[in-house]
């Protein structure tokens, strides 16, 4: 019997002006920001017992030069 699954993925999000923050998700999520969580993608997927699927989330960051990025998770 196939499940119904929402994933959650928490996303980089930039609190800046000169930090720029490109996403690339494959499949597209079919909804972002979350109950209004800024950030979070959800997919909602249907699986069969023991199929794997998989969601690529590919994160690109650019910042002015000479400065340093520090990333609190």
């Amino acid at each position: 019997t196939e499940a119904d699954v929402r994933a959650l993925y928490p996303l980089p999000v930039s609190q800046q002006e000169d930090l720029e923050v490109t996403t690339r998700l494959t499949p597209n999520p079919e909804e972002v920001d979350v109950d209004g969580a800024e950030g979070v993608a959800a997919w909602n997927l249907t699986l069969a017992p023991g199929e794997e699927t998989e969601v690529r989330v590919n994160v690109e960051m650019r910042w002015p030069e000479g400065q340093t990025l520090i990333w609190n998770r």
